[in-house]
């Protein structure tokens, strides 16, 4: 067994471990939240809201808060644990530390990363030609974004 996060309809996020059936930690801070993304090692996670994301410890302690103006497009973490993220027209980055995140590439149309690992990354592009949806998936390396 182990441990769980689960949203109540009320907001509240919280940590639940099901060995002993009780909630160990629990936040009303982070009430939007979509979908959780863990590192390899399940050390660190991410809280992904509409505009938020929480860094967490396995404990659900919050190290690190980011706020977009833009929707928050997809979230995964690298091999040494350092997050990616996309929004509309950014991808972008962000270490455990409290502050530290900054982008990476500017995009002309949202970019949906599905894992980072160094120096490639891979993305998923969707764009509309009359009445369908494609889906290209890219695997890329690091240097060409600049």
């Amino acid at each position: 067994m182990g441990k769980f996060i689960v949203k109540f309809k009320n907001g509240i996020v919280a940590l639940f471990d099901l060995n002993t059936k009780k909630i160990i930690s629990e936040t009303t801070e982070i009430t939007d939240m979509k979908y959780v993304i863990w590192n390899n090692n399940l050390t660190y996670g991410a809280l992904v809201g509409e505009t938020n994301i929480f860094i967490i410890n396995k404990n659900m302690e919050v190290l690190s808060k980011i706020k977009e103006k833009s929707q928050i497009k997809s979230v995964c973490f690298d091999e040494n644990s350092v997050l990616f993220y996309s929004t509309y027209f950014h991808i972008k980055y962000a270490l455990i530390e409290p502050g530290l995140y900054g982008i990476i590439k500017s995009t002309e149309s949202p970019i949906y990363l599905m894992q980072f690992i160094m120096p490639f990354y891979i993305i998923l592009i969707v764009f509309k030609t009359l009445n369908q949806n494609h889906l290209i998936t890219l695997m890329l390396h690091l240097n060409s974004i600049y």
